[in-house]
């Protein structure tokens, strides 16, 4: 089962201030929960929280 990420709307604008290898990095580990969902672990989701849909 494949999980949906919703991104803040500032979220690009962000990404855009970073270095490469760092959005590289971001973009990796929302992929990661998208595939895992909530039981991806530490470090990419410690403070992860369920949003009201």
């Amino acid at each position: 089962m494949d999980w949906s990420v919703v991104r803040h709307p500032r979220v690009d604008d962000d990404l855009v201030n970073l270095p490469p290898d760092e959005v590289a990095a971001i973009i990796n580990a929302m992929k990661k929960l998208e595939a895992i969902g909530p039981t991806l672990g530490y470090p990419h989701s410690s403070q992860v929280k369920a949003a009201d849909e």
